[in-house]
């Protein structure tokens, strides 16, 4: 485990209902909680004082607006870690920030040199107000959200200033800047636990805004007739779908082939002008940012093999005709290559990470026809590509054996 010191820094107002499911999803890798009460009456004091790995402090607010002075929290009570902690988290009691091993996680972003860390956002929601935790795995559906992208996670010593804009929906950070080029870890907002809960929410929320907010427009959100909230909770609900592979796994919305190769179903909606194949998300929790796109067509029995890419991720997903794209990973040289059909009357995505070796082979009389998805685009001459011949004794497969015939 690593022994970096991890603090977290939140405001906390009536959040009674939140807080027992926010520290236990927490607990398992952060070391100190800060958390700002800004004058609770729902019994959130009494219960953060009774936890021993809680700092409980007041918030103090005399000024016309409450969404300014959290805004001034938010950009500056994480310094008080400097010296103490290689890593805060910030954020609301409803977000909870996920990676399945975050403190691994966190100490190989510190190894690479990173000093903050970029989520990717979700609107959770749930029929009715859970009854029971870690959230994650009892309220595990979302909707992605952009707003929700959010910078959770930074290293004090190494961020100036963090300057959050309004809502943290947006950071300009200054000082030693390096963030990870992807978002490993998921924030998930937990706003939409039911419509009565919503609307109750918003409705306690609303009433709390100052002078300043009602002014200045902060907080119009609270104030959405109830009838819109509740449509809103219903749209999502619909939406919603599993956040996590793991969960997607059990759903069997996604097979996890081998270590490295996810095969994912996809989605044909028709109507009575034809249909809409949806091929690729960028907000899908699982393949790789796309930088390039192109096609390939095999001519029938024709090999295509084989390659394998040090830094680069592909996703292949076929247009018309069948392939058999087989997989080998070189570093469990005792496990067989895998055979993937792929097959236009029934197409899904595979990925294949670096470092695997994979080659196709056309089936059947007509043509097959791919369609690429890297990860990084082609750059001569610096070629992120190793080339071994299609029967090269190296990788144990014959291709004879991926003809029509096979299922």
């Amino acid at each position: 485990m690593s022994d970096d010191k991890i603090h977290l820094w939140a405001l906390v107002w009536n959040e009674r209902e939140m807080l027992p499911f926010f520290l236990e999803h927490y607990r398992p890798f952060v070391d100190r909680f800060f958390l700002y009460d800004d004058g609770s009456d729902d019994g959130s004091v009494e219960y953060l004082a009774s936890q021993p790995d809680v700092e409980l402090r007041r918030f103090h607010n005399d000024g016309m607006s409450f969404v300014e002075a959290a805004h001034r929290f938010n950009n500056h009570a994480w310094k008080g870690s400097r010296g103490q902690a290689d890593w805060v988290i910030v954020v609301n009691v409803d977000e909870l920030v996920f990676h399945p091993s975050a403190r691994a996680a966190l100490a190989s972003e510190k190894q690479l040199g990173r000093t903050l860390i970029p989520s990717r956002g979700w609107d959770m929601v749930t029929e009715d107000f859970p009854r029971r935790g870690p959230l994650v795995r009892t309220a595990n559906r979302g909707v992605h959200s952009r707003e929700m992208n959010k910078v959770a996670i930074f290293a004090p010593d190494r961020i100036d200033e963090i300057n959050y804009v309004g809502g943290r929906h947006a950071a300009n950070p200054t000082g030693h800047v390096v963030a990870s080029k992807t978002a490993s870890f998921n924030l998930l907002h937990y706003k939409y636990l039911g419509e009565d809960y919503l609307v109750r929410r918003y409705r306690e929320l609303g009433a709390r805004m100052k002078p300043g907010d009602r002014k200045a427009g902060f907080g119009f959100q609270y104030h959405a007739e109830e009838e819109k909230l509740r449509n809103h909770h219903r749209r999502l609900l619909a939406a919603a779908r599993p956040v996590l592979v793991s969960d997607m796994v059990a759903e069997g919305l996604l097979k996890m082939a081998m270590p490295g190769v996810i095969e994912a179903g996809v989605r044909f909606v028709t109507n009575a002008k034809g249909g809409l194949q949806e091929v690729w998300r960028g907000d899908d929790p699982y393949g790789a940012p796309v930088q390039q796109i192109y096609t390939t067509t095999t001519l029938p029995g024709v090999v295509k093999a084989w390659y394998r890419h040090a830094r680069q991720e592909d996703q292949v997903f076929p247009l018309s005709g069948r392939t058999m794209l087989v997989v080998w990973d070189p570093r469990k040289p005792e496990v067989a290559p895998l055979e993937i059909l792929l097959d236009s009357a029934e197409p899904k995505m595979v990925l294949v990470a670096s470092g695997i070796w994979h080659g196709f082979r056309a089936l059947g009389d007509e043509p097959s026809l791919l369609l690429h998805m890297n990860s990084a685009g082609f750059n001569m001459p610096r070629v992120d590509e190793d080339l071994l011949p299609e029967d090269d004794p190296a990788i144990p497969y014959d291709w004879s054996r991926a003809t029509d015939a096979r299922p």
